[in-house]
């Protein structure tokens, strides 16, 4: 007798332990699930367009049926959002760019700049553009951007890179995990840099330079 009740015990205890444990299964699903009903993908078409994201009301891209956005140069760049090695990353501005897509349902097409003035300034001047490089921070008529850094080469602490890159990925994935506030749609395409073999125009200072670095190094980069 006393060995069925401390059977019938045991599997009552069991059986707690097992509602217990499948209580919280069910209820970290239900928050996973919940999570993927919150975000969605935005409709995939055929094309978009390259603009400035500051100004995308004036454009009218949603009347065109247009569904990508790639945000004009000097939001996603390293020594923009971090401007100093051990300072907080700052997506106020990206954040911007990511409200303005989303209120239009548009996908982005992010172009990552791994460029920080602080992280390369030892390299010297064969990885500094000039003072007349069209891609400094300036304003042009009324359109304005917060430009590339001076050093373009690639990146020097590259623990500290991948550090702000982990965190920007993790931003806009869309997986619940430290997401921007708001955030509709995941972001899942990623340019690193742009157009790597231009460089400055040979009569001149001027031009756009978007890369320094070797071939071999933009493909370690990459």
């Amino acid at each position: 007798m006393k060995k069925i009740v401390i059977i019938s015990a045991l599997v009552i205890i069991g059986l707690g332990l097992f509602l217990i444990h499948s209580s919280g299964v069910l209820k970290n699903i239900s928050v996973e699930n919940k999570i993927k009903n919150e975000t969605k993908t935005f409709v995939d078409g055929n094309f978009g367009f390259f603009r400035d994201a500051e100004n995308i009301d004036q454009e009218r891209i949603d009347e065109t049926g247009a569904t990508w956005l790639r945000p004009n140069f000097g939001y996603f760049v390293w020594g923009v959002m971090q401007k100093e090695e051990k300072a907080p990353i700052d997506f106020s501005e990206t954040d911007k760019v990511v409200i303005q897509a989303q209120k239009r349902g548009l996908n982005l097409l992010i172009t990552i700049f791994p460029f920080a003035d602080w992280d390369q300034k030892e390299y010297g001047n064969k990885c500094k553009v000039s003072a007349n490089d069209e891609m400094l921070p300036r304003s042009k008529g009324n359109f304005k951007t917060p430009g590339l850094p001076y050093y373009r080469c690639n990146p020097n602490n590259w623990i500290a890179y991948e550090k702000w890159l982990t965190a920007l990925v993790e931003r806009y994935d869309g997986d619940g995990k430290d997401d921007m506030k708001g955030l509709l749609s995941p972001i899942f395409y990623y340019e690193i840099g742009n157009e790597p073999d231009l460089t400055k125009d040979s009569k001149g200072d001027f031009g756009m330079v978007f890369y320094l670095d070797t071939p071999e190094n933009y493909a370690k980069l990459l």
